[in-house]
């Protein structure tokens, strides 16, 4: 309901191009929506995604921030922003309250003279929620107050309720008397007679029009009662025929509350309902004018309507129609049947009439003209009296003699005789809690008294413990408790009195009070039919629930009409005023009876005070704007109202916009006033600060007894308002801020909501009130460090943001004092020094001698600002960045003899080392409790780094900072090529500072601790670092000697210097696999001179380098010089030598083969690598080839791989056949041609038989040119 309204009206604004800039009262649903954790993981989740240039990089904490601090058009954008996610519009919701604050500022900050909702099929919302209206009824008493208009369209509500429904009444008595728009009856039989559409078969039409004279004349009677009563023509009548009058009449009105529409009686007539369904076209096809009933009576709708659709019908007409059981349907006689569903149909609709109903009754006239023509005319009245006096139906007395039948009487079968006594044991208590009864309802309070007064419903067998609790509540607040007692005969009703006198005899202080209505008792003979009407339900049981709830409806029903009569009066109220009971006539006496006892109890209470106000007033669903219009002195929303009357403005007349009003008054709000502040200031004196709470509970007691409510919060925000005017602050005891309007109305909405809804995480809030000096140094602090004076409220609160600021400037504060003398000041120097040191001593009370509190030192700040005007401008004009870095530049040129701008000088820092140090003070988020010796400490570090650089560029690069130097000694240590755990027992007294480049070089840096050693290492050991460097080798021969066997030297030194090795970045090796290091480089070192034999010795046999660089050389394999029996081992040994591998077995394997290698010559010699060539490649194309060159220039020109890997290769052998084709078309065919002609026929003959012995392509030739 609340999306279906707001999204109406969002809707509705943007279609008229009326921008909504309502804002406000969307603020606090926002902020709870954004306290949900896991709304604001969904919301971040869109707000870092494709949503974040929309959000501007906003994300939900910074959204809730914002909300709770925006207003006006900074609200309005916000909120148009938010709303922009997906998820926050298909998750956000309003409750109804905050709906209804919604519409109102929509109305408001729009400038709207109306508006109208119109709600159009509220049928099924009503249907679902019929006993849960609460937020509707909430939404819908909007329109007392605003310029709203809701306007609801629905079906029949009356028939969603059944009689015996508890509710029904309590439910609609919710609502006005509703405007009915029903279909008029002569437009309904003109839509009948336009549905009953003659047959274009002529020979039927011609019999209709034929007897349909006959028809009329038969139903004469009841079309001119129907038409009297209805207001109907005889043709609107005679048009519907064969449909009997008073058929069309019920099937019109029937239809109503069948699926809540009128439209199923066109379904009825032209039968939508299926062919099984008894509707007219089944009478068409059944009946005829010679039939005993030639008419669509009443009882043939009983099938339609109930039988197949009872569950389309409404609950109240479906419960009575259900009076017929199938133990009737099975026993009853067919005419009996008949004229039961009439009384059954009359009956269901007769009670659902408000007026005109007399025509549906179902007694014996009506049920005579309902059965006029048909065989049923002149006995129905005999038939319904044989089902009177079966039991079938009962008889409901109307005026005088007259009466008519009802179904009420379930059957002769269910004897209520047994159950008789259960139901006399149902006690006065136990009625009273029968759903339905309302006779713990009979007193309704609204406005204030339903806020004061919890009221309690008491019997005579319950009155004892109930007014126990009234007398001794356990709930500890200003609510007065009250008991009303029920008493259902004299007896009870004498009793209930005597106990009532006895307990105010024996308390006669008691502040419980007893409404005695025990004189309205129940009465000898509706008690009696209560018990008879229950008995029957509980005979019933389960065997047809329907019918037992019937029953239970009679009996609830009893009941119901005794708390009506209970409400009507009179009653006799006890209390400690009245111990013997003082008797009001009647209801409203009793209400105004009730105000004066709370009156009595609290003489100056806000109901007793302002007795016109409007009782939404004693709400508490707009705590917040309540409180706001109070402080403010505007009404709006619920607190402005059009009557002169109910005005709070009017209320307050004479406080209301009267600046200091209780000065001149002694109206209540001026002695409330009053009161208030007294209260306050006793507390001030006690205290800097007041809460909310301790206000509201003094408020609370006698003699105001507030409570917890709208007018509650108004009141509170007017007497309260003149503590936002910049004089206090609001704190939780976490953070203060000044109070303001939209504050103490936080403030006040909250301790109210408290009281009625206690939440265990609230914490107090408070009024904060400063003195002059404190003033004074919130004020200096906002203007000095550039903070807007909503953050300075107190001295904690600025002491923080003192800090904050601080943050942001390059070094301490307080060495400006040492550029001071440079400065013209409105002020003496001295006192601008005084307030310095004193704003270093808050920010840290330990930087200031003595350890005064922060407060003694706000103090102070104050009385050094009050008595010297202008010093806080000297301070603000000095508070920058470069003066901090000035003074800090005058500082060190002071500290230490101005050591560290001498070192940086001599490291040619380009006078960086202000930058560094001020590094060193920013990367410290404390910088604020830096006192000089913390500051020194700082500067003798950069002192030290800087001295490190100057040290360490005697043997590094030369670097200027101390990262760069660092840097350089990681990249240094890198290039030892010793381990330090193989050398450290070598190092003498050095090993220290070996150890510490050990560190070092792991960590990658020095910790601040090891900076001032390494300094003093550096220092002794720098020149035997430089001849560490130049003489690693002799360390590495004396640490490896076991390694080292059969290399001199000179080897070992190869080994040491050769990257190939790997010994670079060794420093932090373990011993054993620095050991596995050396035995791998000595193996490879030596393999390595065995292969630089290898090599030696294949260029000394063929010229080459390798076996590769031979086959590049002469452009061919050199696998094709090699025997066949050979090439594999061939094949091995050669790729040894191309691959310069390092494995000792394979070189050795190699050399070996080289000396034995057989075809060394011929590998050197031209014809001998020419015929290898022909025979390896050529083969039968050999005798086209003078020169093989040609033949090995192509393949180079044409085939990408190296001549060695041209063995086997397919692409060789393709472009071989390439070349010999060219060159046989070019000479060879020729050569072949001119054998040929010179041999002798004989001879080729022999040639050819010979050659097709061996080519069969060649003889197959042959064949084909013989053919």
């Amino acid at each position: 309901m609340v999306v279906a309204i707001q999204e109406g009206v969002e809707k509705a604004l943007a279609d008229a191009g009326i921008e909504n800039v309502a804002s406000t009262s969307l603020k606090n649903s926002l902020i709870r929506y954004f306290e949900d954790e896991e709304n604001k993981q969904s919301f971040d989740i869109y707000a870092k995604g494709k949503y974040q240039t929309v959000l501007n990089g906003d994300t939900a904490d910074s959204i809730l921030e914002k909300l709770r601090n925006f207003k006006e058009e900074a609200l309005n954008t916000l909120v148009k922003k938010v709303f922009k996610v997906p998820v926050v519009k298909g998750s956000f919701f309003m409750t109804t309250g905050e709906l209804c604050d919604w519409i109102r500022e929509i109305i408001e900050k729009n400038n709207l003279k109306e508006l109208v909702f119109i709600w159009d099929e509220f049928s099924e919302y009503f249907e679902n929620n019929m006993h849960h209206l609460t937020g509707f009824q909430q939404v819908a008493e909007l329109a007392a107050t605003a310029s709203f208009c809701l306007l609801i369209v629905t079906h029949k509500a009356e028939g969603y309720f059944s009689d015996g429904d508890p509710d029904k009444r309590k439910i609609l008595d919710r609502f006005v008397s509703p405007i009915h728009i029903s279909l008029p009856e002569n437009i309904a039989f003109e839509l009948m007679h336009e549905a009953l559409k003659v047959t274009d078969d002529v020979d039927k039409a011609a019999k209709w029009e034929k007897h349909r004279k006959s028809l009329e004349d038969r139903t004469m009677q009841s079309r001119s009662a129907v038409s009297k009563k209805i207001g109907l023509t005889d043709k609107d009548l005679s048009n519907v025929l064969p449909i009997h009058p008073y058929a069309a009449l019920i099937l019109q009105h029937i239809s109503i509350y069948y699926t809540s529409t009128a439209r199923s009686m066109f379904n009825f007539i032209k039968n939508d309902e299926g062919e099984d369904v008894k509707a007219f076209q089944w009478f068409i096809d059944r009946y005829d004018f010679s039939s005993q009933n030639p008419f669509v009576t009443i009882d043939m709708l009983w099938n339609f309507f109930y039988e197949t659709g009872s569950q389309k019908l409404a609950d109240g007409i479906r419960e009575v129609l259900g009076c017929y059981t199938q133990k009737m349907d099975k026993e009853l006689m067919e005419d009996e049947k008949r004229v039961l569903k009439v009384i059954l149909l009359l009956q269901a609709i007769s009670e659902r009439m408000s007026g005109n109903r007399d025509i549906f009754l179902p007694n014996n006239k009506n049920l005579t003209l309902a059965f006029e023509g048909t065989d049923l005319e002149f006995t129905a009245q005999n038939i319904a009296k044989k089902l009177l006096n079966d039991h079938v139906v009962t008889r409901t007395p109307l005026t005088g003699d007259v009466f008519s039948y009802c179904c009420k009487n379930m059957g002769p079968s269910v004897d209520p005789g047994p159950f008789i006594a259960q139901a006399k044991g149902k006690s006065t208590k136990d009625m009273s809690f029968m759903a339905g009864s309302n006779l713990r309802t009979t007193i309704e309070f609204t406005g204030a008294l339903k806020l004061r007064y919890s009221l309690a419903y008491a019997t005579l067998s319950d009155f004892d413990s109930e007014i126990k609790k009234a007398n001794n509540p356990s709930a500890t607040n200003n609510k007065l408790y009250a008991v009303a007692t029920i008493g259902r005969d004299s007896a009870e009703s004498g009793a209930l009195k005597k106990k009532i006198e006895k307990f105010f005899v024996n308390n006669p202080e008691s502040n419980a009070i007893v409404i005695d209505s025990s004189t309205c008792v129940l009465g000898e003979g509706e008690y009696n039919e209560f018990v008879e009407n229950y008995a029957m339900s509980l005979a019933i049981g389960n065997s047809d629930l329907d019918q037992r709830k019937t029953y239970e409806g009679y009996a609830i029903e009893v009941l119901s009409n005794w708390a009506k009569r209970i409400k009507c009066g009179d009653f006799y109220v006890y209390s400690r005023y009245a111990t013997n009971g003082e008797r009001v006539a009647n209801i409203q006496d009793l209400l105004i009876y009730l105000l004066d006892i709370d009156k009595f109890h609290y003489p100056q209470c806000l109901e007793g005070a302002y007795t016109s106000v409007l009782n939404t007033m004693y709400d508490a669903n707009s705590l917040g704007n309540g409180a706001t219009c109070g402080i403010n002195e505007e009404t709006k929303g619920t607190f402005r109202s059009g009557n002169e009357a109910t005005k709070l403005e009017n209320a307050l007349k004479g406080a209301w916009k009267v600046p200091e009003y209780w000065n001149n008054s002694h109206s209540y709000i001026a002695d409330l006033k009053k009161t208030v502040d007294e209260f306050i200031n006793e507390t001030f004196n006690k205290s800097d600060r007041i809460s909310i709470a301790s206000i509201y509970e003094m408020l609370k007691a006698e003699p105001y007894g507030f409570m917890p409510c709208n007018l509650t919060a108004f009141i509170l925000g007017f007497i309260l308002k003149e503590y936002t005017k910049g004089v206090y602050s609001y704190s939780d005891n976490l953070t203060t801020v000044p109070l303001d309007a939209e504050k103490l109305a936080s403030m006040i909405s909250e301790i109210i909501k408290q009281d009625n809804t206690p939440e265990k995480r609230y914490k107090d809030k408070f009024i904060v009130t400063l003195t002059e000096e404190e003033r004074a140094f919130n004020k200096a602090t906002s203007v000095a460090f550039d903070i807007p004076e909503m953050y300075c409220v107190s001295v904690t609160e600025t002491r923080s943001r003192i800090r904050e600021q601080m943050k942001g400037f390059s070094f301490p504060i307080w060495v400006i004092k040492y550029v001071l003398d440079d400065k013209t000041f409105k002020t003496d120097k001295d006192v601008v020094s005084k307030l310095i040191d004193n704003y270093c001593g808050i920010a840290n009370n330990k930087n200031m001698e003595g350890e005064k509190s922060d407060n003694d030192i706000a103090l102070t700040i104050g009385k050094l600002c009050l008595d010297n005007d202008g010093v806080v401008d000297d301070l603000k004009s000095i508070l920058t960045k470069d003066n901090c870095k000035s003074g800090m530049l005058e500082y060190l040129k002071l500290y230490d003899g101005g050591k560290l701008p001498a070192v940086a000088e001599k490291i040619n820092d380009g006078g960086q080392y202000i930058n560094q140090l001020q590094y060193k003070f920013s990367s410290d988020a404390a910088n604020w409790v830096w006192n000089t010796d913390t500051v020194n400490a700082k500067i003798d570090e950069l002192i030290c780094e800087y001295e490190i650089i100057e040290i360490s560029n005697g043997v590094l690069s030369k670097n200027a900072t101390y990262m760069e130097a660092i840097r350089a000694w990681v990249d240094k240590i890198g290039q030892i090529r010793l381990a330090y755990s193989m050398i450290k027992n070598e190092l003498g007294e050095s090993k220290t500072f070996y150890e510490m480049l050990y560190n070092l070089y792991k960590q990658r840096t020095l910790l601040d601790s090891q900076k001032k050693p390494f300094l003093d290492l550096l220092r002794e050991n720098i020149e035997n670092f430089k001849y560490f460097m130049g003489s690693q080798s002799s360390l590495f021969i004396k640490a490896c000697s076991f390694y080292l066997d059969d290399l001199s030297e000179e080897d070992v030194k190869s080994i040491l210097d050769d990257d190939t090795y790997g010994f670079g970045g060794s420093y932090l090796l373990e011993r054993d696999k620095y050991t596995d290091k050396v035995q791998k480089a000595v193996d490879l070192y030596k393999n390595a001179q065995l292969y630089t034999q290898l090599k030696k010795k294949w260029n000394d046999l063929t010229g080459t380098d390798s076996p590769y660089m031979w086959s590049n050389k002469y452009h061919m394999p050199i696998l094709a010089m090699v025997p066949d029996d050979e090439v594999a081992t061939a094949r091995k040994v050669f790729g040894a030598i191309n691959s310069k591998t390092k494995d000792e077995n394979t070189i050795t394997t190699a050399l070996d083969y080289l000396d034995k290698m057989t075809y060394v010559q011929k590998l050197n010699n031209k014809e001998d690598r020419d015929k290898a060539f022909r025979d390896v490649f050529l083969e039968e194309f050999s005798e086209l080839f003078d020169d093989v060159d040609e033949v090995r220039t192509y393949l180079q020109n044409h085939i990408p791989d190296s001549p060695y890997y041209w063995l086997g290769n397919k692409a060789v052998t393709a472009k071989i056949k390439t070349i010999a084709n060219a060159k046989y078309n070019e000479s060879g065919y020729g050569k072949a041609k001119k054998v040929i002609d010179e041999m002798p026929a004989e001879q080729v003959k022999e040639y050819l038989k010979k050659m097709i012995e061996d080519n069969f392509v060649v003889g197959l030739e042959i064949i084909k040119k013989q053919k």
